[in-house]
């Protein structure tokens, strides 16, 4: 995805799934210009607002964002979500 209107749709989506969505970032370090974040995410899907029947089951997965800001905006984003898990955890994918 590229620029705000780009990920407002992810964003609109994934939270209508997972209304109760809680992302706790857990640590954070800044170098200069660049921020990480460390982040834990749980949540239960309850719509099929991400083209998929609402399971009723709970998630709970980790992940990590580095982004660029400038100005007070972020210029560059990078997220690395533990998105195999996830997707076990709500029976899309087998667990291994």
């Amino acid at each position: 995805m590229r620029g705000p209107d780009a990920f407002r749709p992810f964003y609109r989506n994934f939270h209508a799934a997972f209304p109760d969505i809680r992302i706790e970032v857990v640590r954070t370090i800044t170098e200069g210009d660049m921020i990480t974040a460390h982040c834990h995410v749980t949540g239960s899907h309850q719509t099929d607002a991400l083209g998929m029947a609402a399971t009723g089951k709970s998630v709970d997965f980790w992940g990590m964002c580095i982004c660029r800001v400038q100005n007070g905006q972020i210029q560059e984003s990078w997220n690395s979500f533990d998105f195999l898990n996830f997707y076990q955890q709500l029976g899309v994918l087998p667990q291994l």
